[in-house]
């Protein structure tokens, strides 16, 4: 009988440690399978937590916008700033039954041809689509801090300044106002009268709260021309009287004067005194500061581009500009795709054209690096956005240097 401390003495013939070998390195192979297993996990985990954060930083942002607009909006329903800014106790009424002072229009029409800006300032800023025409009836949709007309007083709609039309926002404008000369000159008008508006007694309980429907009393009238008029041009009388006031009362108004508001009296019109004296033309805007023109495609790309989100283009990439060292000093870069990527690619009718995503920062640090991919505008009422795409810019891959490159600038307009 052999010693069992001998047995293990016993050499293990070849085929048995290689068979040992083997199995450890199996067991080898297993643990570090597990491991990588393991940190694909961790990897995937936080990815996800990233996304969420994303997610999160959006909403918020949508949040604050919100809040924002809410703000404005109440500000305007409790107390809107009257036209002039010394406070003047002339009002105007906003029944669809009494009819506005026709000095204080003529007023409001003479300081909108001379300077557009003031009336900006003291106006609330909207956008109007025509919600229903039944008859001799105009309903209009007016959704506060919008683009495209400016309310005053909360009974007189304007047109912004400066504005362009098209084919897409004429029939809105021609619903609202009487246009001479439109189809021939599309930029440049005088505001003969402005239109007249009333909050409808029956408003759509289905609308938001920064959407409001309105009553067109009255349509105003616009003079389109090709170039810029004189200021001085512009100007209309301010009636000293009324129509009624003419019928009851035959004898002279110096006998027995009618109160009436003299725009000289206007700040406004007092920190300008050459308001009333003949001035040379306003130069014309340089060809940067023009709206762009835009291809129909274009047009038809903005408008999806601000109502859909990019949900109808066929391929959208998310993609960051690559500032490469030689690029520096250059007006312009490329792009690389990137999940986290502050710009979009959007492929659209065989055309790759670059847009900004709804989280762009934009600040002193930040655009000099956008002006290498768009052409800045500025703007004072973009609030509470801070910036809007005007026209879209077009880029062309590189697949030997996996990049896009700029072929054509879009333009940007950032909130000042």
């Amino acid at each position: 009988m052999l010693d069992e401390s001998k047995i293990k003495q016993i050499p293990t013939s070849s085929d048995e440690q290689k068979t040992y070998d083997d199995l450890r390195e199996v067991q080898h192979g297993t643990i570090l399978f597990e491991s990588q297993q393991e940190l694909i996990s961790i990897l995937e985990s936080f990815l996800t937590r990233l996304e969420k954060v994303e997610t999160d930083n959006h909403q918020l942002t949508e949040q604050v916008n919100q809040l924002n607009r809410d703000i404005v909006e109440l500000q305007q329903k409790v107390s809107l700033e009257s036209l002039d800014d010394g406070g003047s106790e002339a009002k105007l009424e906003n029944q669809s039954g009494v009819s506005p002072n026709p000095a204080d229009e003529a007023a409001l029409v003479n300081l909108y041809n001379r300077t557009p800006k003031t009336v900006k300032r003291k106006a609330a800023k909207v956008g109007v689509i025509i919600h229903r025409v039944r008859g001799d009836e105009t309903l209009l949709d007016i959704e506060a801090n919008q683009h495209g007309y400016w309310l005053v007083n909360e009974i007189y709609l304007v047109p912004k300044q400066p504005s362009r039309y098209n084919e897409y926002n004429l029939p809105t404008l021609e619903a609202l106002f009487v246009c001479h000369n439109v189809q021939q000159c599309n930029k440049y008008f005088n505001l003969i009268k402005p239109a007249r508006i009333s909050p409808s007694s029956s408003p759509d309980s289905s609308q938001t709260c920064s959407v409001h429907t309105w009553r067109l009393l009255e349509k105003g009238t616009l003079e389109f021309s090709e170039t810029k008029s004189s200021p001085s041009s512009r100007l209309i009388e301010t009636p000293s009287t009324t129509p009624e006031d003419a019928s009851t009362n035959p004898e002279p108004a110096a006998e027995e004067p009618t109160p009436k508001l003299n725009p000289e009296n206007e700040p406004d019109f007092q920190e300008s005194q050459e308001l009333m004296t003949p001035v040379p033309s306003e130069p014309t805007p340089d060809p940067e500061e023009e709206a762009p023109e835009l291809t129909p495609q274009e047009q038809e790309f903005l408008e999806m581009y601000h109502s859909s989100h990019h949900t109808e283009f066929r391929k959208t990439i998310k993609a960051t500009c690559s500032l490469d060292a030689d690029q520096e000093s250059s007006e312009h870069c490329s792009l690389k795709a990137d999940r986290w990527g502050d710009w979009y690619i959007c492929r659209y009718s065989d055309v790759d054209y670059l847009t900004p995503s709804n989280m762009l920062v934009v600040n002193q640090t930040t655009l000099p690096l956008h002006k290498k991919l768009m052409k800045i505008t500025y703007s004072d009422f973009l609030y509470p956005e801070e910036f809007r795409l005007v026209k879209p810019g077009r880029v062309k891959r590189n697949r030997t240097a996996k990049r896009w490159e700029v072929t054509e600038k879009g333009v940007l307009e950032i909130y000042t």
